[in-house]
């Protein structure tokens, strides 16, 4: 049997239907593992990093079978446990496996295949069927042998360069060849000590004699000396700053053998440094909750725990990690917004110290690649991060914490997998066998309905903390504050006045709009026109502090119009208001105040939503306005006001989550309010004073919501009475996108006559130059029938890509919208 061939299944980080095969050369059989990465050459030449899914020894068709390049790995980077979720999700979420690896693995494991032109071993020096921009790049290659297409595109002064490389290739001048690049590289430090003959007293009182004459250098050696007590270690960098040198000293210095360079790797995550605090006990309260979660979890893997805004859930949660990490098991903290763990961790590594580690998109490839290595080797026990993290190698999970539990951003909608956050955590922890807390002041629909039908175990904590009273919220009716001529820009003077009072008691304040930008729209006021995005059907936001009109879907962006392009009429006005303009505003009604705003424009690089609400918490901000990124479990103790600039636009979108979102966004908002001294007040501006749902917040009536909005669901057969898959189909031409809709939906009623509703031309029909159609798919939530739906979809999909006209139409696929 030594001799039998060995083959392996493997994932290939592609959109394809299928695992391949791949023959594993005798003597890297011993080194075969499920989970570790081996290159493979897939195509003609691209080259790819794969994952092994299986080994085994039989194929139908040993002629077909390439062998693998090599194998990465010492040690997988994945075990079969995970491998197991990334098929569920495969095929839950109606993806492909490879989708699924790309989505869950660092780009820093992944490898990447790069172009690179290579001198032909057969030339013989003959230029005469060469262009002058062919000879050029034909004389560069002949010296260094092989050139990548970026530096042939350097050498030449253009992009398009690949008519000059294919006449290279056709005259036999060179060859194409594909280079694996690894991307993920150590970080180095370079330090600096003295050499083994010069670190005795003696000898080193020689060298700073033999120095005399350089007195640059002495000072180099000066300042080591003093650096090096106690035998530390002196970086480099830190040499050269503490002494005023530059290299050329130290490499002087280093060339007559007096001191030596070396390099260490360097962790990219440094330790927090942080003495560990004691663990603080819980309230009464706090402990009640703690009890009656522990008797849940008895019957139910899942405990929802419903705590109002400032009841201490967090507290309840740190009680929970203590009690898994003492049991040597890891833990998964899961949040919907990189901003929450800025707060969060800070906390949670002064009680925890360094097991903790963060995950999140803000880090870098390298970043990633070393925090996913360092859960691998069981250096964090506890992983505070976004919806990505779910993907990470954990060992021995016993608790998964889905804070936060009904936002929206759990939901991950391009590129595939389509999937929630929230209900991907919960299928993590039972493979693994571990428990879950889902936690908010304001639970989804869904769990809330999971656990009345006793599918989810259920905790309230019904108090804030210390007995504090829930703020009060007022509505403010604009209609009456326009009519009565009351308002100033985007403000009503009640607003401003209970601001006005709010700084004057030196508490802070909170503006949610739940838009960025400066203006939705720039108007021109003699004919209407406005300038939309040549890419999307969508009108451009006007930033004024980047002087400049941007799509906020496809991204694009250029100068702000000063003359209408449909009239010529140079009336051009602005209309709407975003994050940017009541920032601009304000400075305008409270010049002394200090005013910041958090967005995504203003938070943009990984350190940023940690520093605004670092400056929030430190009372060096005394307004920040912002989008929902404010409204998310921050824990500030000095906001004595929210205010909700326009409401309306919470409840007005064509979606059936819209009301429960308008009542999570109020509540969660409001609960920044009055967490530690008084009771807070909340004012919200709105054309719709007596509109159902805010009257329900006013109240704080969670119950009675609930209770109307199942029966809403129920009626038109919503989740979670039924099950929802959406199909969107895209072209460039306007016409494929609708016949390939049309298509579509028709094979699916086949199988389906009642469930289809479709195909409509969605309220954006165009994104990114792509045409869009939506399909929807109602079912009952048993599993034969949403089995059922799902191979329809396929069937009918691949049906679709079989038609020579409509194979070009993209589709995809939305499980749970």
């Amino acid at each position: 049997m030594q001799n039998q061939a060995t083959y392996i299944d493997v994932i290939l980080p592609l959109k394809l239907g299928q695992l391949y095969t791949y023959g594993v050369p005798f003597e890297l059989v011993d080194e075969l593992e499920i989970g570790k990465r081996v290159v493979v050459q897939f195509g003609r030449s691209k080259i790819y990093t794969a994952l092994i899914a299986r080994i085994h020894h039989q194929v139908a068709d040993k002629r077909q079978i390439k062998p693998i390049d090599s194998i990465l790995d010492d040690k997988p980077i994945i075990d079969p446990e995970h491998l197991k979720f990334w098929e569920w999700m495969s095929r839950y979420y109606l993806c492909s496996l490879g989708e699924v690896m790309q989505a869950a693995l660092p780009s820093g494991l992944k490898l990447s295949s790069e172009t690179r032109l290579v001198l032909h071993p057969e030339f013989e020096g003959d230029f005469s069927d060469l262009n002058d921009k062919a000879y050029t790049v034909a004389e560069v290659l002949i010296r260094q042998r092989e050139l990548s297409v970026n530096e042939v595109q350097k050498i030449l002064g253009q992009k398009q360069v690949f008519h000059v490389l294919r006449d290279l290739v056709k005259y036999e001048v060179a060859l194409f060849y594909e280079e694996l690049r690894d991307k993920y590289r150590p970080k180095k430090e370079k330090f600096i000590r003295f050499a083994d003959a010069f670190r005795e007293e003696e000898a080193m009182r020689e060298a700073f004699d033999s120095l005399e004459r350089a007195p640059r250098q002495l000072e180099v050696l000066m300042m080591l000396f003093q650096l090096s007590t106690n035998d530390k270690e002196v970086a480099k960098a830190d040499l050269i700053k503490r002494s005023g040198a530059d290299s050329t000293r130290i490499k002087a210095l280093v060339e007559k053998g007096i001191i030596e360079e070396y390099s260490k790797t360097k962790d990219r995550l440094p330790s927090s440094g942080q003495p560990i605090e004691e663990h603080q006990s819980l309230s009464e309260h706090q402990a009640i909750a703690y009890d009656s979660m522990k008797k849940q979890f008895e019957d139910h893997e899942v405990v929802l725990l419903h705590g109002v805004t400032s009841s201490g859930k967090t507290h309840v949660y740190f009680e929970w990690i203590k009690e898994q990490i003492d049991a040597g098991k890891s833990v998964l903290y899961l949040l919907p917004e990189i901003a929450l763990t800025a707060q969060i961790v800070q906390r949670l590594r002064k009680h925890f110290g360094d097991v903790v580690g963060v995950y999140h998109s803000k880090f870098n490839e390298q970043e990633r690649v070393e925090i996913w290595n360092k859960v691998l080797d069981g250096k964090y026990k506890l992983v505070l991060g976004a919806r990505s993290s779910l993907f990470l190698p954990f060992r021995n999970l016993g608790l998964v914490i889905v804070d936060e539990e009904h936002d929206q951003s759990f939901k991950q909608f391009d590129p595939a997998p389509r999937y929630q956050g929230r209900d991907s955590a919960v299928m993590l922890a039972h493979q693994m066998g571990a428990n879950v807390i889902l936690g908010s002041a304001t639970p989804s629909v869904e769990s809330l309905h999971n656990a009345k039908n006793d599918k989810y175990g259920f905790v309230q904590m019904k108090e804030r903390f210390g007995g504090r009273e829930l703020p009060e919220l007022k509505t403010i009716d604009l209609a009456y504050m326009v009519k009565t001529n009351r308002m100033r820009d985007q403000y009503s003077i009640p607003l401003l006045k209970a601001m006005e009072e709010t700084l004057k008691r030196e508490e802070q304040i909170i503006l949610f709009q739940n838009r960025r930008g400066y203006s939705p729209h720039i108007v021109c006021g003699t004919c209407g026109w406005m300038p939309y995005c040549k890419n999307c059907d969508v009108s451009m936001t006007y930033h004024k502090f980047r002087d400049r009109l941007i799509c906020h879907y496809c991204g694009y962006h250029e100068p702000t119009v000063t003359k209408c392009k449909a009239c010529g009429s140079t009336e051009m006005h602005i209309r709407g208001y975003g994050t940017q303009k009541l920032e601009d505003d304000l400075s305008t009604h409270f010049p002394l105040a200090k005013i910041e705003r958090m967005d995504w424009d203003s938070a943009r690089n990984k350190h940023a939503h940690g520093e605004i609400i670092q400056r929030f918490e430190n009372k060096e901000v005394d307004i920040l306005v912002g989008t929902q990124m404010v409204t998310k479990g921050l824990d500030f103790d000095h906001v004595g006001l929210v205010g909700i600039v326009y409401a309306d636009q919470l409840w007005s979108n064509p979606d059936f989550r819209a009301n429960e979102r308008a009542f999570q966004l109020i509540q969660q908002v409001a609960g920044r309010a009055g967490r530690k001294h008084g009771q807070g007040q909340v004012y919200i501006q709105t054309y719709k004073p007596d509109y159902w749902i805010l009257n329900l917040a006013k109240e704080h009536n969670l119950k009675a919501f609930y209770h109307q909005e199942l029966e809403y669901r129920n009626e038109f057969h919503y989740p979670p009475f039924n099950r929802l898959i959406q199909i969107t189909v895209k072209h460039k031409e306007v016409q494929k996108a609708e016949n390939g809709a049309y298509v579509l939906a028709a094979q699916i009623r086949k199988v389906l006559p009642q469930s289809v509703l479709g195909p409509t031309i969605p309220g954006i029909s165009r994104v990114k130059n792509q045409y869009l159609r939506d399909i929807l798919i109602k079912v009952p939530p048993n599993p034969q029938m949403v089995l059922k739906a799902k191979k329809a979809i396929l069937m009918a999909q691949e049906k679709l890509a079989s038609n020579k006209e409509l194979r070009s139409v993209t589709v995809h696929l939305n499980v749970d919208p």
